[in-house]
């Protein structure tokens, strides 16, 4: 693993997963995974504290709106 570059969460009924978008050591950017926390914390726990402590986090949001958040919106009907 060479560095993370980004982060999303994948909201779940039960909450929420964080991911991190991995891009490994001289390999293309084409070859860049998504892997979640506890993967990247098994592989590289420093690349993984140096990326959660910095200032400049790159992250690419939530995947899908959280349930409730559907709920409020008039776009989606109530059931």
């Amino acid at each position: 693993m060479d560095k993370i570059i980004a982060d999303k969460i994948i909201c779940t009924t039960d909450g929420g997963t964080r991911w991190y978008l991995v891009h490994w050591k001289g390999k293309p950017e084409s070859d860049n995974t998504w892997l979640d926390r506890e993967d990247v914390q098994r592989l590289d726990p420093d690349a993984l504290e140096q990326y959660e402590s910095s200032g400049d986090i790159h992250s690419t949001g939530a995947s899908f709106p959280h349930p409730e958040e559907l709920m409020r919106t008039s776009e989606h009907p109530r059931y």
